[in-house]
């Protein structure tokens, strides 16, 4: 775990390729396997692959959505607000878990948060995703990972970056 830890960067630039299949539901898998607070799973998830739909998506917000222009794949995570209080977290929980995954099969992703984000024109980035994925009900969008085969090298984290001042023993 802690070498997908140090290796895993934010990738903002990827290639052309597509994801294969196999790949695509091995991240299906880690999403849905992972861990909520008393195993409500308080949310959904969906698998943008259309490239037109993806580039809409950036409109979601004024800036900071620069890796989805060219994601070979966007995943909105979509928390379900009724289920439980905690419906942040484990969506985070969840997005971090699927980049992971994604890193551990040689592929890119970046987060870019939705919740509490605005549009070019000031409208609420999460209903301006509601609107163009026909959310439903208690349906809002906490984040979209992009994912693709990275076109950018960032170097990997040492255990000089590291900083053990964050840390109390007691």
């Amino acid at each position: 775990m802690l070498d997908l830890l140090y290796h895993r960067r934010s990738i903002r630039k990827f290639t052309v390729e597509s994801i294969a299949a196999d790949d695509r539901d091995k991240l299906i898998e880690a999403l849905l396997l992972s861990p909520s607070s008393m195993n409500k799973r308080p949310w959904r998830f969906i698998i943008i692959e259309d490239k037109a739909l993806i580039k809409e998506t950036i409109g979601a917000k004024a800036h900071g959505t620069k890796a989805l222009d060219s994601a070979a794949i966007a995943i909105a995570v979509i928390g379900l607000t009724d289920i439980v209080d905690v419906w942040v977290e484990n969506c985070a929980i969840a997005s971090i878990v699927v980049q992971l995954e994604a890193e551990s099969l040689g592929l890119g992703s970046c987060w870019i948060q939705i919740r509490g984000r605005k549009t070019e024109d000031g409208t609420d980035s999460e209903e301006y995703l509601r609107n163009l994925l026909e959310l439903k009900g208690s349906e809002t969008v906490d984040a979209i990972i992009a994912i693709g085969h990275p076109d950018e090298s960032l170097p990997a984290y040492t255990k000089e970056d590291l900083d053990f001042s964050k840390i109390t023993m007691r």
